[in-house]
Protein backbone atom coordinates (compact mmCIF):
# COMPACT_ATOMS: atom_id res chain seq x y z
CA UNK A 1 0.00 0.00 0.00
CA UNK A 2 1.07 3.45 -0.42
CA UNK A 3 3.20 5.29 1.72
CA UNK A 4 0.77 7.82 1.67
CA UNK A 5 -2.62 7.01 2.59
CA UNK A 6 -1.35 5.97 6.47
CA UNK A 7 -4.82 6.70 7.53
CA UNK A 8 -6.01 3.42 5.14
CA UNK A 9 -3.27 1.41 6.38
CA UNK A 10 -3.96 1.65 9.88
CA UNK A 11 -7.33 0.58 8.83
CA UNK A 12 -6.61 -2.10 6.96
CA UNK A 13 -4.19 -3.43 9.81
CA UNK A 14 -7.01 -3.14 12.47
CA UNK A 15 -9.69 -4.71 10.24
CA UNK A 16 -7.04 -7.61 9.09
CA UNK A 17 -6.23 -8.01 13.01
CA UNK A 18 -9.80 -8.20 14.68
CA UNK A 19 -10.85 -10.75 12.21
CA UNK A 20 -7.54 -12.52 12.84
CA UNK A 21 -8.27 -12.57 16.70
CA UNK A 22 -11.70 -13.35 16.22
CA UNK A 23 -11.36 -16.52 13.91
CA UNK A 24 -8.98 -18.14 16.47
CA UNK A 25 -11.32 -17.35 19.32
CA UNK A 26 -14.59 -18.32 17.68
CA UNK A 27 -13.46 -19.85 14.66
CA UNK A 28 -17.39 -21.86 13.88
CA UNK A 29 -19.00 -18.00 13.86
CA UNK A 30 -16.82 -16.30 11.25
CA UNK A 31 -16.77 -20.03 9.27
CA UNK A 32 -21.05 -19.85 9.06
CA UNK A 33 -21.45 -16.15 8.41
CA UNK A 34 -18.55 -15.20 6.20
CA UNK A 35 -20.57 -15.19 3.02
CA UNK A 36 -22.61 -12.66 4.82
CA UNK A 37 -19.85 -10.22 5.77
CA UNK A 38 -17.95 -10.87 2.92
CA UNK A 39 -21.12 -9.83 -0.16
CA UNK A 40 -22.02 -6.38 2.10
CA UNK A 41 -17.91 -5.60 1.36
CA UNK A 42 -18.09 -5.82 -2.08
CA UNK A 43 -20.59 -4.39 -3.23
CA UNK A 44 -20.44 -1.37 -0.78
CA UNK A 45 -16.20 -0.98 -1.70
CA UNK A 46 -14.97 -3.50 -4.15
CA UNK A 47 -17.32 -3.12 -6.53
CA UNK A 48 -17.50 0.95 -6.68
CA UNK A 49 -13.43 0.68 -6.84
CA UNK A 50 -14.08 0.37 -10.50
CA UNK A 51 -16.90 2.55 -11.28
CA UNK A 52 -15.15 5.49 -12.75
CA UNK A 53 -13.34 3.97 -15.15
CA UNK A 54 -15.12 6.59 -18.09
CA UNK A 55 -13.92 9.43 -16.15
CA UNK A 56 -10.20 7.83 -15.26
CA UNK A 57 -10.32 7.41 -19.89
CA UNK A 58 -11.49 11.20 -19.68
CA UNK A 59 -8.80 11.91 -17.91
CA UNK A 60 -5.76 10.00 -19.31
CA UNK A 61 -6.38 10.87 -22.66
CA UNK A 62 -5.10 7.83 -24.18
CA UNK A 63 -7.01 5.44 -26.25
CA UNK A 64 -8.38 2.62 -24.63
CA UNK A 65 -8.52 -0.61 -27.19
CA UNK A 66 -7.66 1.72 -29.70
CA UNK A 67 -10.73 3.98 -29.23
CA UNK A 68 -10.07 7.70 -28.66
CA UNK A 69 -13.78 9.14 -27.44
CA UNK A 70 -15.81 8.67 -25.01
CA UNK A 71 -18.57 6.60 -27.21
CA UNK A 72 -15.46 4.09 -28.36
CA UNK A 73 -14.55 3.53 -24.67
CA UNK A 74 -18.16 2.52 -23.78
CA UNK A 75 -18.23 0.79 -27.30
CA UNK A 76 -14.82 -1.21 -26.12
CA UNK A 77 -15.37 -2.11 -23.03
CA UNK A 78 -18.72 -3.30 -23.20
CA UNK A 79 -17.20 -5.43 -25.85
CA UNK A 80 -14.71 -6.41 -23.71
CA UNK A 81 -16.83 -7.51 -21.07
CA UNK A 82 -19.14 -9.70 -23.92
CA UNK A 83 -15.87 -11.40 -25.45
CA UNK A 84 -15.12 -12.05 -21.99
CA UNK A 85 -18.41 -14.08 -20.87
CA UNK A 86 -18.55 -15.59 -24.31
CA UNK A 87 -14.83 -17.17 -23.28
CA UNK A 88 -16.54 -18.19 -20.06
CA UNK A 89 -19.47 -19.50 -21.49
CA UNK A 90 -17.23 -21.75 -23.80
CA UNK A 91 -13.92 -22.14 -22.11
CA UNK A 92 -14.41 -21.47 -18.05
CA UNK A 93 -10.44 -23.16 -17.66
CA UNK A 94 -9.14 -20.63 -20.40
CA UNK A 95 -10.98 -17.46 -19.06
CA UNK A 96 -9.98 -18.37 -15.16
CA UNK A 97 -6.24 -18.85 -16.33
CA UNK A 98 -6.67 -15.39 -18.24
CA UNK A 99 -8.23 -13.81 -14.85
CA UNK A 100 -6.05 -15.36 -12.51
CA UNK A 101 -3.05 -14.11 -14.59
CA UNK A 102 -4.46 -10.57 -14.55
CA UNK A 103 -5.46 -10.19 -11.08
CA UNK A 104 -2.11 -11.59 -9.79
CA UNK A 105 -0.44 -8.62 -11.99
CA UNK A 106 -3.40 -6.34 -10.72
CA UNK A 107 -2.42 -7.11 -6.68
CA UNK A 108 0.91 -6.39 -7.55
CA UNK A 109 1.04 -3.61 -8.96
CA UNK A 110 -1.59 -1.66 -6.84
CA UNK A 111 0.81 -3.21 -4.18
CA UNK A 112 4.20 -1.96 -5.51
CA UNK A 113 3.22 1.33 -7.98
CA UNK A 114 4.95 3.60 -5.94
CA UNK A 115 8.30 2.22 -6.50
CA UNK A 116 10.21 3.41 -9.21
CA UNK A 117 11.52 0.03 -10.99
CA UNK A 118 14.76 0.25 -13.06
CA UNK A 119 13.13 -1.65 -15.96
CA UNK A 120 9.64 -3.21 -16.78
CA UNK A 121 11.18 -6.85 -15.97
CA UNK A 122 11.99 -6.21 -12.36
CA UNK A 123 8.50 -4.70 -12.26
CA UNK A 124 6.73 -7.16 -13.89
CA UNK A 125 8.71 -9.75 -12.07
CA UNK A 126 8.00 -7.83 -8.22
CA UNK A 127 4.30 -7.67 -9.54
CA UNK A 128 3.94 -11.09 -10.20
CA UNK A 129 5.39 -12.77 -7.47
CA UNK A 130 3.58 -10.34 -5.01
CA UNK A 131 0.32 -10.86 -6.67
CA UNK A 132 0.69 -14.38 -6.29
CA UNK A 133 0.94 -14.70 -2.57
CA UNK A 134 -2.12 -12.66 -2.37
CA UNK A 135 -4.09 -14.45 -4.55
CA UNK A 136 -2.78 -18.05 -4.26
CA UNK A 137 -1.94 -18.39 -0.40
CA UNK A 138 -5.55 -18.33 0.80
CA UNK A 139 -6.48 -20.61 -2.46
CA UNK A 140 -4.29 -22.94 -1.33
CA UNK A 141 -4.41 -23.08 2.21
CA UNK A 142 -7.85 -23.17 1.89
CA UNK A 143 -8.24 -25.84 -1.05
CA UNK A 144 -10.81 -27.79 0.54
CA UNK A 145 -13.25 -24.75 0.37
CA UNK A 146 -12.09 -23.60 -3.03
CA UNK A 147 -12.38 -27.12 -4.69
CA UNK A 148 -16.46 -26.91 -4.74
CA UNK A 149 -16.37 -23.28 -6.23
CA UNK A 150 -13.53 -23.73 -9.00
CA UNK A 151 -15.39 -26.71 -10.64
CA UNK A 152 -18.44 -24.72 -10.44
CA UNK A 153 -16.80 -21.81 -12.45
CA UNK A 154 -14.94 -24.06 -14.70
CA UNK A 155 -17.62 -27.10 -15.14
CA UNK A 156 -14.99 -29.56 -14.03
CA UNK A 157 -13.54 -31.80 -11.43
CA UNK A 158 -10.80 -30.09 -9.76
CA UNK A 159 -7.66 -32.44 -8.61
CA UNK A 160 -7.18 -32.63 -4.54
CA UNK A 161 -3.73 -31.27 -4.01
CA UNK A 162 -1.21 -32.97 -1.05
CA UNK A 163 -1.97 -30.45 2.44
CA UNK A 164 1.70 -30.82 2.91
CA UNK A 165 2.17 -29.59 -0.66
CA UNK A 166 -0.09 -27.10 -0.63
CA UNK A 167 1.47 -25.77 2.55
CA UNK A 168 5.11 -25.87 1.41
CA UNK A 169 4.13 -23.57 -1.79
CA UNK A 170 2.57 -21.32 0.45
CA UNK A 171 5.20 -20.95 2.36
CA UNK A 172 7.11 -20.66 -0.85
CA UNK A 173 5.71 -17.82 -1.81
CA UNK A 174 5.49 -16.15 1.22
CA UNK A 175 9.56 -16.64 1.34
CA UNK A 176 10.15 -15.42 -2.05
CA UNK A 177 8.42 -12.61 -1.21
CA UNK A 178 10.44 -11.53 1.94
CA UNK A 179 13.55 -12.04 -0.57
CA UNK A 180 12.13 -10.33 -3.50
CA UNK A 181 11.66 -6.76 -0.61
CA UNK A 182 14.81 -7.10 0.95
CA UNK A 183 16.14 -7.24 -2.58
CA UNK A 184 14.28 -3.68 -3.44
CA UNK A 185 16.21 -2.55 -0.50
CA UNK A 186 19.57 -3.60 -0.93
CA UNK A 187 19.10 -1.91 -4.50
CA UNK A 188 18.30 1.33 -2.76
CA UNK A 189 14.44 1.20 -4.14
CA UNK A 190 12.94 1.25 -0.29
CA UNK A 191 13.97 2.68 2.62
CA UNK A 192 14.21 0.68 5.75
CA UNK A 193 11.02 2.30 6.66
CA UNK A 194 9.70 0.65 4.14
CA UNK A 195 11.40 -2.39 4.10
CA UNK A 196 10.10 -3.11 8.06
CA UNK A 197 6.57 -1.94 6.73
CA UNK A 198 6.33 -4.38 3.81
CA UNK A 199 7.84 -7.30 5.70
CA UNK A 200 5.47 -6.74 8.54
CA UNK A 201 2.40 -6.19 6.11
CA UNK A 202 3.12 -9.85 4.11
CA UNK A 203 3.34 -11.57 8.35
CA UNK A 204 -0.44 -9.69 8.84
CA UNK A 205 -1.41 -11.14 5.47
CA UNK A 206 0.01 -14.77 6.04
CA UNK A 207 -1.64 -14.91 9.61
CA UNK A 208 -5.24 -13.13 7.87
CA UNK A 209 -5.07 -15.73 4.99
CA UNK A 210 -4.44 -18.67 7.32
CA UNK A 211 -6.45 -17.92 10.18
CA UNK A 212 -9.82 -16.63 8.43
CA UNK A 213 -12.21 -18.54 6.17
CA UNK A 214 -11.31 -18.27 2.70
CA UNK A 215 -13.90 -15.96 1.09
CA UNK A 216 -13.36 -13.80 4.24
CA UNK A 217 -9.64 -13.68 4.18
CA UNK A 218 -9.41 -12.92 0.69
CA UNK A 219 -11.95 -9.88 0.57
CA UNK A 220 -10.93 -8.09 3.62
CA UNK A 221 -7.48 -8.22 1.60
CA UNK A 222 -9.87 -7.19 -1.48
CA UNK A 223 -11.80 -4.57 -0.14
CA UNK A 224 -9.18 -2.94 2.85
CA UNK A 225 -5.63 -3.72 0.73
CA UNK A 226 -6.50 -3.08 -2.55
CA UNK A 227 -9.80 -1.80 -3.63
CA UNK A 228 -9.68 0.88 -0.71
CA UNK A 229 -5.99 1.59 -1.59
CA UNK A 230 -7.24 2.29 -5.34
CA UNK A 231 -9.82 4.26 -4.83
CA UNK A 232 -7.48 6.99 -2.76
CA UNK A 233 -4.99 6.59 -5.58
CA UNK A 234 -7.82 7.05 -8.17
CA UNK A 235 -8.82 10.06 -6.12
CA UNK A 236 -5.19 11.33 -5.71
CA UNK A 237 -4.84 11.08 -9.88
CA UNK A 238 -7.90 13.04 -10.18
CA UNK A 239 -7.00 16.05 -7.26
CA UNK A 240 -4.16 16.40 -9.39
CA UNK A 241 -6.22 17.50 -13.00
CA UNK A 242 -9.16 18.49 -11.38
CA UNK A 243 -9.75 21.49 -9.55
CA UNK A 244 -11.63 20.82 -5.60
CA UNK A 245 -11.82 17.48 -6.16
CA UNK A 246 -12.66 15.23 -3.10
CA UNK A 247 -13.68 11.95 -2.04
CA UNK A 248 -17.24 13.36 -1.65
CA UNK A 249 -17.35 13.69 -5.23
CA UNK A 250 -15.62 10.40 -5.84
CA UNK A 251 -18.42 8.79 -4.33
CA UNK A 252 -20.96 10.71 -6.33
CA UNK A 253 -19.38 9.81 -9.33
CA UNK A 254 -18.85 6.53 -8.54
CA UNK A 255 -22.44 5.74 -7.53
CA UNK A 256 -24.30 5.43 -10.48
CA UNK A 257 -22.56 2.92 -12.40
CA UNK A 258 -22.18 1.18 -8.95
CA UNK A 259 -25.77 0.77 -8.61
CA UNK A 260 -25.88 -0.68 -12.12
CA UNK A 261 -23.91 -3.43 -10.86
CA UNK A 262 -25.40 -4.47 -7.72
CA UNK A 263 -28.31 -4.13 -10.07
CA UNK A 264 -26.93 -6.44 -12.00
CA UNK A 265 -26.32 -8.97 -9.59
CA UNK A 266 -29.40 -8.66 -8.08
CA UNK A 267 -30.63 -9.74 -11.60
CA UNK A 268 -28.80 -12.75 -11.60
CA UNK A 269 -29.84 -13.74 -8.32
CA UNK A 270 -33.59 -13.46 -9.14
CA UNK A 271 -33.27 -15.32 -12.42
CA UNK A 272 -31.46 -18.43 -10.59
CA UNK A 273 -33.82 -18.92 -8.30
CA UNK A 274 -36.32 -18.18 -11.06
CA UNK A 275 -35.15 -21.25 -12.87
CA UNK A 276 -34.60 -23.47 -9.68
CA UNK A 277 -30.69 -22.97 -9.58
CA UNK A 278 -29.24 -22.59 -6.53
CA UNK A 279 -27.62 -19.60 -6.04
CA UNK A 280 -23.52 -20.43 -5.56
CA UNK A 281 -20.44 -18.12 -5.32
CA UNK A 282 -18.87 -19.57 -8.68
CA UNK A 283 -21.65 -16.98 -10.59
CA UNK A 284 -21.05 -14.32 -8.42
CA UNK A 285 -16.91 -14.70 -9.23
CA UNK A 286 -17.80 -14.84 -13.17
CA UNK A 287 -19.79 -11.83 -13.33
CA UNK A 288 -17.13 -10.10 -10.63
CA UNK A 289 -14.37 -10.80 -13.17
CA UNK A 290 -16.25 -9.88 -15.86
CA UNK A 291 -17.13 -6.41 -15.03
CA UNK A 292 -13.81 -6.37 -13.71
CA UNK A 293 -11.19 -7.00 -16.59
CA UNK A 294 -11.55 -3.51 -18.25
CA UNK A 295 -10.57 -1.91 -14.96
CA UNK A 296 -7.54 -3.38 -14.91
CA UNK A 297 -6.51 -2.69 -17.82
CA UNK A 298 -7.49 0.94 -17.58
CA UNK A 299 -5.92 1.12 -14.04
CA UNK A 300 -2.66 -0.50 -15.62
CA UNK A 301 -2.71 2.82 -18.00
CA UNK A 302 -3.05 4.64 -14.74
CA UNK A 303 0.34 3.64 -13.01
CA UNK A 304 1.80 3.78 -16.27
CA UNK A 305 0.75 7.84 -16.93
CA UNK A 306 2.01 8.04 -13.51
CA UNK A 307 5.23 6.18 -13.88
CA UNK A 308 5.57 8.53 -17.05
CA UNK A 309 5.08 11.75 -15.22
CA UNK A 310 7.63 10.65 -12.61
CA UNK A 311 10.29 10.01 -15.00
CA UNK A 312 9.59 13.33 -16.75
CA UNK A 313 10.24 14.99 -13.45
CA UNK A 314 13.80 12.88 -12.69
CA UNK A 315 14.82 14.07 -16.72
CA UNK A 316 14.09 17.69 -16.26
CA UNK A 317 15.96 17.66 -12.33
CA UNK A 318 19.11 15.96 -13.90
CA UNK A 319 18.80 18.76 -17.43
CA UNK A 320 18.44 21.34 -14.17
CA UNK A 321 21.30 20.04 -12.35
CA UNK A 322 23.41 20.49 -15.59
Amino acid sequence: MDNNYSYLYKLSLFVSVVFILFSLVFPGILASSEVLIAIPLMLLVGIPHGATDHLIFLQLRKSFLGGKHLEQFYLNYLLLMAVYSVIWWLLPILALAIFLILSVYHFGQSNWHYINFENKIQAWATYLNWGSFALFVPIFWHFETAIPILSSITRSEVVMLNPTWRQALCLIFLLTNVWMTCMLAVNRLIDRRQLLRELFNLLILSCLFVFTPLILGFVIYFVFWHSMSSIADQIRFFKDRVAGYSWQTYVRQALPLSLVAVIGLGLLYMLQTSLGIQPNLGLLFIFISVITLPHMILIDLLYGEWESSESAEVDHARNQEH
